[in-house]
């Protein structure tokens, strides 16, 4: 027994035995049961691997496709006697449901489909699972989204139906066999061109003149895409000729060329071919036996036969030979010169028609009335306007009649004899006619004898109908319009032909789009901004796999400049911008495309048009540097982030607020008191808009106190109260509030611990410490406690009635001034000599005039400092002890002393104890320069005026705060 066991084992192996007989044959032996502990059936494998395929990875929108299913294990063996489960979406079915895979580990089934109009090039998801494994796949849908009536004879109309089936009265579908949506069809005689979405064009029919494009003269009655053609935009047919506008601008021509109206020579061409001489076309349309291309300066080309003018160009020349004129040539209007402008062009046979700006113009033949000039035996060999039409907005033309959009309604004229003119009869028209029973029509198209219409209430059709061409399922012409019969949700009407086509198509299509977004749809003036497009299909379904070109204004650059959508339809790219003074609040397009299809969007600039310089403690210049930067002693650009232009900017001790031309405020620095607005004190070194603020006339800045002037005269307060600076209770506030008592008023100007409004009356108001008597009231009295005074009071004269004519005003910490006719007017505290009055130790608690002062257009103040300018010149007089006055010294002056070397000033502005002029000879500054704030990129001070480097363009000069050690200047 010990001996037999082994050979008995081994025999059973080699027999291919089941592990059940080796077991069962074990029970007698150990050493059996030994050989089979060690065999590969006992070990433990790991998932399977499932493949699912159909044919190209397609299915039928509606119909069978045959589905394929491999079962691999870990290393890669099939997997035989596997079932597997098959699912899709709703509207699915297999057969078999589980089939099972075979030794080659495949599992084979019948999908079952049942959308007909679902999207073509969509996907449809097949999940298969077996025991341990599971996958899914998604098949690209085979479809088509186009109905198509009328002449069959070559199978033209791509319709699932035999090729005999000579006519089509009744719309019927095309063969679900286009992978993107259709986008166009036209046809000519005998035969049928589409253009897809994915920029590919498939052709069907009559080829005897290499209609087709695929190299032979075989008819066929299958669509099939024709080789080389891609990013096609538009397509057109004459009779047996066929026409395409690629993106780059290119016409490509092929079929039959008898009189040149393929634009080269030679009598066909049995593959596209491009038009010599035509470059920036965006239209092409067909005649008889001649074209025209519409060229992106609204210019047209013509070329082809020539005997009746239909090429425009002023002769009826054809040059290059007998009946074919192949060099493309401008029509030309009655002056010999180019028509512009043109939108539109249309062609009813040996006529030509353009749209520009409302107006039709037509040339060529008028023996059927289609000139619509009131004759039908004249020809126009140039472009004439057709007198009786305006605001039109659509043209199309048939065999030898002509049609126009306009208000809803269609106007025709031409040919009338199978009814195409839609006014009841069968008489042609010279002039023009309205097409009956018809109100909102959207869009028009024509096709040999017949016309068609689209408005809300469906889709018309008239004219003739000999091979059922209008679709109302009969035989009949039709002398005005009837309902075209099946095309529920049909969106486009595509021309057949211009000419002798008796068939027409019928779209069920929604453009695609391409959205592209950007965050908040802004973009940095100089610097780099994410920016996505998302593309939906027809179907409003995202497009997966299309490429995404890129492109902007000169300056920008996108990284990638072209990529793939992904599943859910989206690309991405960063634009990357250049234009550091771009102004802020302009919109900057950015355009993507995919084939045949472009999305744009206007970005808003975020920039800054302003330069900054000076002390930087906490951050409130704002210039995009490290909070840490104490100072910048050279003009630094403010940070890029601001959607509208900087209008003017106010600088307090650490912190500063800007003005934009959309009336907000936004603000930056420290915010210890509230004076950010922002309702909180936490400092911040990033500009950010004061919440609630709009409308926004002017503001200004105390040394921690903030105020705003609103459009209609109220003034806003926020920050540090603690001398009632803010014009009502409290020590500070964080949000912006409105003064009490002060209205109409169109300025305010802050003091260090005290403001004042001007109203529209030319009056001042005053609020806050009066201990120097620097409210102006005829006191020093602040009446409602300590050294605050809440109620905003008068200023007077020193009559005792409120001052008036007041233009401008300005502090000069608790010193104040105001300008009224050319005299500049003061009150408030004197110490150093800021009355101007020759003593240094008088205070004023009443306006008194500046004596010495005359024909002032413009007053600024610093800390304990006045200036005015009169003249060109600049006068200081004051605080001079670090060069304020601009006289080489660094004294006070207790009357007005010229500033130094300026003669024609246009504009002054004032900080701490810094100065600064705008002449026409450039930006100059002189005073304190402890923080680099003259921005000469030193820290000396300067008692004469040097220039302030980096400040090109600048425009304006900002106000600031007697107690800020910074300056901002705006281009």
């Amino acid at each position: 027994m010990t001996d037999i066991a082994p050979s008995t084992a081994d025999s059973a192996a080699a027999a291919g035995l089941s592990r059940r007989t080796i077991i069962a044959g074990a029970a007698w032996s150990v050493p059996a049961i030994v050989a089979v502990s060690a065999t590969p059936a006992f070990a433990v494998s790991g998932a399977p691997t499932l493949t699912v395929t159909s044919p190209n990875m397609q299915a039928v929108a509606a119909g069978t496709t045959p589905v394929s299913t491999r079962v691999v294990d870990d290393g890669g063996q099939p997997l035989a006697g596997r079932a597997v489960a098959l699912t899709g979406p709703s509207g699915t079915s297999f057969s078999p449901a589980t089939p099972t895979t075979d030794g080659a580990g495949t599992a084979t089934t019948t999908m079952t489909t049942s959308d007909p109009w679902a999207t073509p090039g969509s996907s449809l998801t097949v999940t298969a699972t077996t025991n341990g494994g599971t996958t899914s796949a998604a098949l690209t849908l085979l479809g088509a989204n186009a109905y198509a009536v009328g002449n069959n004879w070559a199978g033209q109309l791509g319709t699932p139906v035999d090729g005999n089936t000579e006519t089509v009265p009744t719309p019927a579908q095309l063969s679900l066999v286009f992978p993107s949506p259709i986008r166009s069809l036209t046809a000519g005689s005998q035969f049928s061109l589409a253009l897809l979405d994915d920029g590919t064009v498939w052709a069907i029919g009559e080829n005897g003149s290499g209609q087709l494009g695929d190299g032979t003269t075989t008819t066929r009655s299958t669509w099939a895409p024709i080789a080389g053609l891609a990013d096609i935009t538009q397509i057109a047919a004459g009779p047996a000729s066929a026409y395409a506008v690629r993106s780059d601008g290119i016409v490509l021509a092929w079929g039959y060329n008898g009189a040149g109206q393929l634009g080269f020579p030679g009598t066909v061409s049995v593959t596209p071919t491009a038009v010599p001489g035509v470059s920036g076309a965006t239209q092409v349309a067909a005649g008889g036996d001649n074209a025209y291309a519409l060229v992106t300066n609204g210019n047209v080309y013509s070329w082809g036969n020539n005997a009746y003018s239909q090429l425009g160009n002023g002769d009826t020349d054809n040059s290059d030979g007998g009946d074919a004129r192949y060099t493309a040539l401008p029509v030309v209007d009655v002056n010999g010169a180019p028509i512009s402008g043109a939108t539109q062009i249309a062609s009813s046979g040996g006529t030509g028609y353009a749209l520009i700006a409302g107006t039709v113009l037509t040339w060529g033949t008028g023996a059927g009335g289609q000139l619509a000039n009131g004759t039908d035996n004249d020809d126009y060999p140039s472009a004439r306007a057709i007198s009786g039409l305006s605001g039109v907005t659509q043209i199309a033309g048939g065999g030898g009649t002509a049609f126009a959009l306009t208000g809803g309604q269609v106007k025709a004229w031409g040919r009338g004899d199978s009814g195409q003119l839609g006014n009841n009869t069968t008489t042609s028209s010279y002039t023009i006619v309205t097409v009956s029973g018809l109100a909102d029509v959207s869009a028009i198209s024509a096709a040999g004898s017949s016309a068609y219409a689209i408005s809300p209430s469906g889709i018309y059709a008239w004219g003739g109908n000999d091979s059922g061409q209008l679709g109302d399922g009969t035989y009949t012409d039709r002398l005005t319009p009837v309902t075209v019969q099946n095309t529920a949700n049909v969106t486009t009407l595509m021309p057949a032909s211009n000419t002798g086509s008796n068939c027409a198509f019928f779209l069920r299509y929604q453009a695609p789009t391409l959205t592209i977004t950007s965050p908040d749809m802004r973009t940095i003036a100089a610097g780099t901004t994410p920016v996505a497009a998302a593309l939906t299909d027809a179907s409003g379904n995202p497009a997966a796999g299309r490429t995404i070109t890129w492109s902007g204004p000169s300056g920008t650059s996108f990284s990638p400049a072209s990529s793939a959508t992904g599943t859910s339809g989206d690309a991405t790219s960063t634009l990357t911008t250049t234009d550091t003074w771009a102004t802020p609040g302009s919109a900057l397009t950015v355009e993507a495309s995919a084939s045949g299809v472009t999305g744009s969007a206007a970005l808003t600039v975020v920039g800054a048009n302003a330069y900054a310089v000076g002390y930087n403690w906490a951050g409130q210049l704002g210039t995009p540097v490290d909070g840490n930067t104490e100072s910048v002693p050279t003009p630094a650009q403010l940070s890029l982030v601001f959607p509208s232009p900087i209008r003017s900017v106010a600088a307090g001790s650490r912190f500063s607020l800007a003005l934009l031309d959309d009336g907000t405020v936004w603000g930056i620095g420290d915010n210890g008191s509230g004076q950010l607005g922002d309702g909180s004190t936490t400092t911040r070194s990033t500009w950010t808009p004061v919440a609630g603020l709009t409308d926004i006339t002017q503001i200004a800045a105390g040394p921690s106190s903030a105020y705003a002037v609103r459009s209609e005269g109220t003034v806003l307060a926020w920050g540090d109260n603690g001398y009632g600076q803010l014009g009502f209770p409290g020590t500070s506030t964080a949000t912006p509030t409105a003064i009490p008592g002060v209205n109409g008023a169109s300025r305010v100007a802050a003091g260090d611990t005290n403001a004042y409004a001007l109203t529209v009356h030319g009056t001042v108001r005053a609020w806050g410490n009066n201990a120097y008597g620097q409210l102006g009231n005829g006191d020093t009295d602040n009446s409602e406690g300590g050294d605050a005074r809440y109620t905003a009071v008068d200023v007077i004269s020193g009559g005792g009635a409120p001052i008036t004519g007041v233009t401008q005003i300005a502090s000069a910490g608790a010193t104040a001034y105001a300008l009224i006719s050319g005299m500049v007017y003061t009150w408030g505290y004197g110490g150093e000599g800021q009355l101007a009055n020759g003593t240094g130790n008088a205070d004023y608690n009443r306006a008194q005039p500046i004596g010495a002062l005359t024909g002032v257009t413009q007053i600024a103040a610093g800390q304990g400092t006045g200036y005015a300018l009169a003249g060109g010149e600049v006068k200081a007089w004051g605080w001079g002890g670090e060069g304020q006055l601009g006289n080489n010294t660094a004294y006070n002056a207790l009357t007005p002393v010229s500033v130094i070397g300026l003669t024609n000033a246009t504009s002054i502005t004032a900080s701490f104890t810094s100065a600064y002029a705008l002449s026409a000879s450039g930006l100059t500054a002189w005073g304190g320069n402890d923080a680099g704030q003259l921005g000469d990129g030193t820290y000396v001070n300067r008692s004469t005026p040097v220039s302030v480097q980096s400040t090109s363009n600048v425009e304006s000069l900002s106000q600031n705060s007697t107690s800020g050690r910074s300056a901002f200047f705006v281009r």
